[in-house]
C-alpha cells in the first residue's frame, strides 16, 4: 500500500510540474524607446495538450493586455506533430494581441515542415523569417532557427543576418530560438534577444541548478531568465511544453511579460 501511495504522490508532483504556470516579469529601459511597450513571450509550446495550462495562459494574457505576443519557436513537436492543435492555440492568442512567430528546431527538422509552415502562414499571426518589422516603435527582427547549420558557421551567419536587419535608430528586439549564442548577440550590439529551446534545463536541482539543455550539455548556464552582456539583454523562456523527456522537475512552464520603457532624461540630456 505504501508503494502505491508513493507512486501516486510522484505522479501528482510530475503532473503539477507540467501543468502549473509560472509568470515572470522583466523591465528594460532604453533611450532608444519612445513609448512603453509590453511584450508577452511564449516559447516551446510543443503541442501541449494540458487544458489547465493553456487556459491559464489565456487568462493571464487577457488580464495583462500585452501590446504584442512573441513566440520563439517549437509551436509543434516533430515527434508528435499536431498542426491543427498548434493553429488553434495561435488563433486564441491572436484574439488578445498581435502575434509574431519565428521557427524553432522542431519546425525546421520536421518531415512535415512545408505543411507546418503553410498552416502557420494562414494563421492570424505574422511569421517572421529573416525579416524585420517596425511595430510599436521598436525594430522587431525574426530569424529562422539554425538547425542543420554547422556550429562553426553560426556566429558569422547570425552576424550577417542581424547586421542586414538592424535599425540603429530604434530599439532592436531579436526573436531567435537559441539562447546559447549570447556572445554573438552581444558582439553585434543587439538590444534585446528573446529565446527558448533550453526548457529551463528540464530538471533543476538545489545548488547545481539546471541539469541539461540541448546545444549546451550538462549543467548549462543559459536556460532561463534575464542575462546581460555588454549592452545586450537576453531573456530565455523555460517554455510551455516538453519534448523527448515528458516531465519537468522544479522547473514549471513559464509565461514572460517584458515591459520596455523609455529611459528618463534629465534636463541636460543625460540619462538616469
Amino acid at each position: 500500500m505504501i508503494y502505491i501511495f508513493i507512486i501516486t504522490v510522484i505522479i501528482i508532483i510530475l503532473y503539477l510540474s507540467n501543468a502549473i504556470l509560472t509568470i515572470s516579469s522583466h523591465q528594460i529601459t532604453s533611450c532608444k524607446l519612445k513609448q512603453p511597450v509590453r511584450i508577452a513571450h511564449i516559447s516551446d509550446f510543443h503541442n501541449t495538450r494540458i487544458s489547465l495550462l493553456i487556459n491559464r495562459i489565456l487568462r493571464e494574457l487577457k488580464s495583462r493586455q500585452p501590446d504584442l505576443i512573441c513566440i520563439t519557436g517549437d509551436l509543434v513537436d516533430s515527434r508528435r506533430t499536431n498542426i491543427p492543435q498548434a493553429v488553434e492555440f495561435v488563433e486564441k492568442l491572436a484574439k488578445i494581441a498581435p502575434v509574431y512567430y519565428v521557427t524553432g528546431n522542431h519546425e525546421i527538422r520536421s518531415s512535415q515542415h512545408d505543411e507546418i509552415m503553410e498552416a502557420l502562414y494562414r494563421c492570424s499571426m505574422t511569421v517572421i523569417e529573416d525579416e524585420a518589422y517596425q511595430v510599436n516603435g521598436i525594430n522587431l527582427i525574426g530569424l529562422n532557427d539554425f538547425y542543420g547549420i554547422p556550429y562553426g558557421q553560426r556566429t558569422s551567419l547570425f552576424t550577417q543576418k542581424y547586421q542586414a536587419l538592424k535599425n540603429d535608430e530604434l530599439f532592436n528586439v531579436v526573436l531567435f530560438h537559441r539562447p546559447e549564442m549570447l556572445e554573438a548577440y552581444s558582439e553585434n550590439g543587439a538590444d534585446l534577444v528573446l529565446s527558448g529551446h533550453a526548457h529551463g534545463g528540464q530538471m533543476r536541482f538545489p545548488v547545481i541548478g539546471a541539469g541539461y539543455a540541448p546545444d549546451q550539455g550538462f549543467k548549462p548556464q543559459l536556460t532561463e531568465g534575464l542575462h546581460k552582456k555588454g549592452s545586450t539583454s537576453l531573456i530565455i523562456s523555460r517554455g510551455i511544453g516538453n519534448s523527448l523527456f515528458p516531465f519537468r522537475l522544479n522547473n514549471q512552464p513559464e509565461l514572460i511579460f517584458i515591459d520596455l520603457k523609455p529611459e528618463k532624461q534629465v534636463e541636460d540630456g543625460s540619462s538616469k
